[in-house]
């Protein structure tokens, strides 16, 4: 006999099998009929925990906001400087575009949370644009500053190539970092992505460092890819979800 769900688990539930659905078909484009189908009750039961399904995607909103915290949190011990300014840019390209944390064992066939995330995402772009906006606000809202006088540090520490550290440039390597997890989302380069994470990061870290002017010679004696990765373990650890 099935276990009967208390009225969190229940909903928890449902803001799950919803996530997936929003992620697929958008919020347009999934009915409160199909989210409470993919959940095993019916549409009554689903408004006795939500009112429509809007109130399902802001709660989404929040919960997907709230997670970026403990990200806020490592960075914020990382200092200012050059070695931070890597460190940052090493964790958004690990944790946005090739986090490869498998699905849950119950949903053995579906994407994992990061994917669902960038899904979210993508659509977002294509409908109004609101999880995007929130979850950027919150996300590299909560660092940009620290981020931001990072790059200036490098500038006037001589680390740089270029005559400006503009913080323009470091919304264009957010936006590449975004686009580089959503360009193997497709299937069948999810295969090649996880074989070959460890690689794809550092390509992807050392082609958005030289974009934001890095010299070389501080690439050389800066970047250090061990202590890298033990950073972002650490993150990790610190995640709910990611």
């Amino acid at each position: 006999m099935a276990k009967r769900l208390s009225a969190p688990e229940r909903r928890n539930l449902i803001l799950d099998e919803a996530s997936r659905l929003f992620a697929f078909r958008g919020l347009h484009g999934t009915t409160t009929k199909e989210i409470a189908k993919a959940v095993g009750i019916s549409e009554p039961v689903l408004y006795q925990h939500f009112a429509s399904k809007e109130e399902i995607y802001s709660e989404l909103e929040l919960i997907c906001s709230q997670q970026t915290a403990y990200f806020k949190k490592v960075v914020q011990e990382l200092g200012l400087g050059v070695d931070s300014l890597i460190t940052i840019t090493y964790l958004l390209i690990r944790v946005i575009s090739f986090s490869k944390e498998p699905a849950s064992k119950s949903k053995a066939k579906e994407c994992a949370p990061s994917e669902i995330l960038l899904r979210l995402m993508g659509y977002s772009f294509l409908e109004d644009g609101r999880f995007a906006r929130s979850l950027v606000e919150n996300c590299i809202g909560a660092f940009f500053q620290q981020w931001s006088e990072c790059y200036k540090l490098a500038q006037k520490d001589g680390h740089l190539n270029i005559e400006k550290a503009d913080s323009t440039h470091l919304w264009l390597a957010y936006e590449s970092i975004i686009g580089f997890g959503m360009f193997i989302l497709p299937p069948q380069l999810l295969v090649d992505r996880i074989n070959k994470t460890d690689e794809a990061s550092k390509a992807a870290t050392l082609f958005v460092l030289r974009g934001l002017g890095l010299k070389e010679s501080v690439v050389e004696k800066y970047v250090d890819w061990q202590e890298l990765r033990k950073t972002y373990a650490n993150a990790l650890k610190l995640a709910d979800v990611f």
